[in-house]
């Protein structure tokens, strides 16, 4: 749809995620279907405020008081299945954590490989997992580019735009090794899953692909603002549990001024997982402080 390119929820941008490193991502759009159902009166509202939403996001930034206004009304707005506002444009979270991932994991030593070639062989790169991966899985690049094999996962609303993505950042890469850039399956330099957060999740992500327990022991897992609503916390929390209950590293990147993030942190303690902030990135085109912390099973437990 025209517009959605005019403003800028279906268009590609150029988005700095390495000192030397530029991707290009497109932002996701769901269901257009129950655009096209709307009165004509609405959509022209509904296309009033989504200009709108790009003008006050270009002249005051990411995190200005007047676009979370918009944002909120346009929510209200629209269909549930229509725009998913949540991962419909990189967070600062996302750009922040690829860097950090891009200055900070050494390459993989291992031989290349897919998922079900890992599965076969028994060992080989170690796995990330992204959790929310959004739109853009900007860490889930950076991962594949340092030689770990990436499953982006989020709900599916998000998929195809990650997918998108992945595959447009990873084509070269896969292409030289003569096999496809992402799969539902395992048989693609990434993997983009559905996942829903809680208890016994990372079992139906295993199942899913095939996966043991070993393939999972001191795997990656990383998150950007995945800490974000009070409703989500719980079972984002069970997830990460059960990833570090199999030695798994966990690293988040969340907005510094977060007000859920204190409780989540806190709670994570209580249930026995070691929390250590791993530092802050402040770049100034992200206009906002993001810190990174990291969730490990505590030795004692």
């Amino acid at each position: 749809m025209d517009f959605l390119k005019e403003i800028g929820f279906a268009d590609w941008r150029s988005v700095r995620v390495g000192e030397n490193l530029t991707v290009r991502v497109k932002s996701g759009v769901s269901n257009v279907g129950a655009f096209t159902a709307m009165p004509e009166k609405k959509q022209e509202l509904v296309k009033k405020t989504f200009k709108a939403i790009k003008r006050v996001r270009q002249e005051e930034g990411a995190q200005s008081e007047a676009l979370a206004a918009l944002l909120k009304f346009a929510k209200a707005l629209l269909p549930p299945d229509f725009v998913d506002l949540v991962g419909a444009v990189p967070w600062s979270g996302g750009i922040a954590l690829a860097r950090h991932l891009d200055s900070t994991l050494h390459a993989s030593e291992e031989a290349p490989c897919t998922v079900s070639e890992l599965v076969g062989r028994g060992k080989g790169p170690k796995i990330a997992v992204e959790l929310g991966c959004g739109a853009a899985a900007l860490p889930s690049i950076i991962c594949q580019r340092k030689g770990f094999i990436p499953i982006a996962t989020d709900i599916e609303d998000c998929l195809p735009a990650a997918r998108e993505n992945l595959e447009t950042n990873l084509s070269e890469v896969c292409k030289q090794r003569g096999l496809p850039a992402t799969r539902e399956s395992s048989n693609g330099c990434a993997v983009v899953a559905k996942l829903e957060w809680g208890k016994g999740s990372v079992t139906a992500l295993q199942k899913l692909l095939g996966l043991s327990d070993e393939h999972f022991r001191n795997c990656l897992v990383v998150g950007a603002d995945v800490i974000y609503n009070p409703e989500s916390s719980g079972v984002l929390l069970d997830t990460v549990e059960e990833f570090c209950n199999f030695g798994a590293t966990v690293l988040f990147a969340t907005k510094s001024r977060r007000q859920l993030l204190p409780s989540f942190l806190a709670q994570a303690e209580g249930r026995g997982m070691k929390v250590v902030e791993e530092g802050r990135c402040s770049d100034e085109d992200l206009q906002c402080s993001v810190v990174f912390h990291s969730f490990s099973r505590s030795p004692s437990c």
